[in-house]
């Protein structure tokens, strides 16, 4: 069965007055269409703190293992500081879901995040199909936004923060929420915006998701959350003429819409199309590790009757800018691109995302085998054979074929970073590690600030970055260059904004000790924004004892030695997709609530023209190195 509960919250304070009526009906709407759910709607007094969470309660109650539910809310999110509050409710910001409140003054009523989180894990427990749409300002962390300050609680909160302690870390870990998808419609520092119809309000993340879906035909089989994303981005950017709005997604985004069957788990870019004829722009560059030359295919928003995506166009990268690189189609470019629209507003329907073809300078493999094993390794994205007839050519890894034990295995090299010898009898793992073992060389030259194609910064990098160890009792004890550390030990990522900077963004990849990069912060997979002087660490979560990040060893690694991880941290003063490098993460980051900044963006009255992403110089890298021993701390003691 598939179970929805539509929640709506109504708002008359006369500074922020909101009706989700035009919402609803059309999320209802579409439901209808598609047939097979079971719809509850919530709104007006209904969509009280109290109903909400009741609701919550008796759908876990219904929900068995093939079941499946989109949890959706519009209305309006905050943030709020009650230092009169016991700890950890006193000394953290809280965020929460707005609810239903009577007439009168205005006072704080709503679902907090810590009741969220904890009720969307337990609904995943049950099925493992959840989709959560929230249409608000500052949702892509729950709910993010200017914080304000209370003297004292409200007697529903006090009640709440002078209950008995609970047991939490099995619904609010670190790896918490892996299989939930996320829908935000901005993320944790921007606002999100409505439409006016009729004197209520159309919630443009509800609206473009509507349009979209009507815009597959319906096919939620052939359309993958990661297709639907980017296309809703640029819409929200295109209708609102900047890039306030930056819907953002969490979760496993290759699933097939509302389904737990996946498509291809596409490494997909951000597409913006040009407006007045053919090629476009990527929402990637030097900073990414885009090259000149390199060639991207653009593809539909559906895949095929196979699962795989159908090419509108092939293109070739013609200029390359910190944040962007230009494209320019192989051919002519088809009509289509630039054809179709979604909605009214003229914004393009099918063009939304690019995904890598061929690096123009793969990386050499020093390939001793057969002719078959050269063709392997030349028909990888990442990778070319090293041409022995050109001596002077470096390999940065070498393959071999070697005798095994009554069939022929593979022999893996590292030439560079120090990546572990590997052996594999199956040749498509050996070529895919080859092409990690590429991504991260890729990373690592850019912690290192190593890549040529790096113009020089226009300001003074602002954010920096530590490692910290968590030790007994939440201890916390600074880690140093090159510091061992043991397997199943955990560590918190700390990032920190200079106290004058604004607009920087952040996004962290992790290296493991077999040379695979991984991204840390999935709930914002485009990076985090952090406001001037704040200091964010990644794996530190309220609510629960044990905090931090544990360090994994790979299963298949030999435990013969300690190894290299690294942590490679890229920043910018716009969102910094890495799709393209990184693996899904090993974890999901905390739910730590953050302050907007001071400064605004402008919202511009009509849509603007197709100029390509907004573009900045400003930029800062940093690469942070440990020792991992294979022994976990136990396995220390007693060794």
């Amino acid at each position: 069965m598939k179970y929805a509960l539509l929640i709506g919250v109504t708002d008359t304070h006369e500074s922020q007055p909101f009706s989700p009526g035009p919402s609803l009906t059309i999320m209802r709407e579409l439901l209808e269409e598609l047939g097979g759910w079971d719809l509850q709607i919530l709104e007006h007094a209904a969509a009280s703190r109290e109903g909400i969470l009741a609701a919550l309660e008796r759908l876990e109650q219904r929900l068995g293992p093939e079941d499946s539910v989109l949890f959706y809310f519009v209305g309006h999110g905050g943030l709020v500081e009650i230092p009169s509050l016991p700890p950890p409710w006193g000394t953290r910001v809280l965020a929460y879901l707005a609810t239903h409140r009577e007439k009168g003054p205005w006072h704080l009523m709503g679902v907090l995040d810590v009741e969220l989180s904890t009720a969307l894990a337990r609904l995943d427990a049950r099925c493992g199909n959840v989709a959560v749409m929230l249409d608000c300002c500052y949702p892509a962390r729950t709910v993010r936004g200017p914080v304000f300050r209370l003297d004292e609680a409200p007697a529903w909160l006090r009640e709440r923060a002078e209950e008995p302690a609970r047991d939490l870390d099995a619904w609010l870990h670190p790896t918490s929420h892996p299989r939930i998808i996320r829908l935000a419609a901005s993320s944790r520092l921007r606002t999100s915006y409505p439409d006016k119809v009729q004197g209520e309000h159309l919630g443009r993340l509800t609206r473009f998701f509507v349009e979209a879906v009507r815009a597959s035909e319906l096919r939620l089989d052939r359309l993958t959350w990661d297709a639907l994303v980017h296309q809703l981005r640029e819409r929200a950017i295109w209708r609102l003429g900047s890039e306030e709005q930056w819907v953002s997604l969490a979760g496993p985004r290759q699933r097939l819409i509302f389904s737990r069957a996946e498509g291809p788990a596409l490494r997909s870019v951000g597409f913006v199309p040009r407006d007045d004829g053919p090629g476009g722009w990527l929402r990637a560059g030097a900073l990414q590790g885009v090259q000149l030359g390199d060639r991207w295919g653009i593809a539909a928003p559906t895949l095929d009757e196979a699962l795989t995506p159908r090419w509108l166009a092939h293109m070739r990268v013609t200029k390359v800018e910190l944040n962007r690189a230009s494209l320019e189609p192989e051919t002519a470019s088809p009509a289509h691109i630039h054809g179709p629209t979604l909605g009214i507003d003229g914004s393009p329907a099918q063009s939304s995302r690019a995904l890598l073809e061929r690096r123009r300078q793969p990386a050499l493999v020093d390939v001793q085998g057969p002719s078959e094993l050269r063709e392997r390794v030349a028909a990888s994205i990442w990778l070319a054979p090293r041409s022995h007839s050109a001596p002077g050519e470096r390999a940065f890894a070498a393959l071999r074929q070697i005798d095994g034990a009554g069939q022929p295995g593979l022999e893996l090299r590292s030439l560079e970073h120090g990546f572990p010898m590997r052996r594999f009898t199956d040749g498509a793992r050996a070529i895919e590690l080859l092409e990690d073992w590429a991504r991260a060389r890729t990373l690592l030259n850019l912690g290192l600030r190593g890549d040529d194609n790096l113009p020089p910064s226009s300001e003074a990098p602002a954010v920096t970055a530590k490692l910290l160890r968590v030790g007994e009792r939440s201890s916390i004890q600074t880690l140093r260059e090159g510091d061992h550390v043991h397997a199943g030990e955990r560590v918190l990522i700390e990032l920190r904004c200079a106290a004058t900077a604004t607009g920087w963004f952040a996004n962290t990849v992790f290296i493991d000790a077999d040379g695979r990069p991984r991204l840390i912060d999935e709930a914002e997979i485009e990076g985090t924004e952090l406001r001037p002087g704040e200091r964010w660490r990644i794996g530190e979560r309220d609510h629960r004892g044990q905090q931090g990040l544990p360090l994994p060893w790979p299963a298949e690694l030999p435990t013969d030695t300690p190894r290299s991880i690294y942590v490679v941290v890229l920043a910018s003063k716009r969102p910094l997709s890495l799709a393209h490098l990184v693996r899904a993460p090993g974890w999901i980051p905390p739910l730590s609530p953050k302050p907007k900044p001071d400064r605004r963006r402008g919202k511009l009255p009509t849509p603007r023209p197709r100029t390509g992403p907004a573009l900045h110089n400003a930029w800062g890298a940093q690469l942070l190195r440990l020792e991992l021993d294979p022994r976990t701390p136990t396995d220390r003691h007693h060794g």
